[in-house]
């Protein structure tokens, strides 16, 4: 009974090792097209047909953005102005500091502009009816 269970301990470690050397070779497979495939990426982004597709892309979502603000500034000024200013602002910020902190350009979201509309912002949030 012993020598039966021995072989089944054999057997169970060499279709062990045989499989953790599979997993290691797709895994080391995978990455490699992992990597291939960010790079091409990488390459993609930095090509002018991109860039123009990202600044028409940019341009439509800012009037829209502006559209979508006056027209929410005028159609409600007491109610939804608040909660789409406090929403927007955070947001874009946060997304400023996302593409600006890779380029060490971070320092710029300390300008004037950026202190008024927290300023702005504060206002709306806490001080609502000043």
């Amino acid at each position: 009974m012993g020598n039966l269970k021995d072989n089944a301990k054999e057997k169970f470690n060499k279709v062990k090792n045989i499989s953790k050397e599979k997993f290691l070779k797709k895994k080391k497979e995978l990455m490699t097209k992992f990597e291939r495939r960010v790079n091409q990426a990488a390459e993609f982004r930095e090509t002018e047909s991109w860039m123009q597709t990202l600044d028409k892309l940019s341009f439509i979502f800012g009037v829209v953005l502006l559209v979508t603000f006056v027209y929410i500034l005028g159609r409600y000024p007491h109610s939804h102005f608040y909660v789409f200013y406090s929403s927007l602002v955070p947001t874009m910020v946060l997304i400023r500091f996302v593409d600006y902190k890779p380029k060490r350009s971070h320092y710029f979201l300390l300008d004037f502009c950026y202190f008024g509309g927290a300023t702005v912002l504060l206002y709306v949030v806490f001080f609502p009816k000043s």
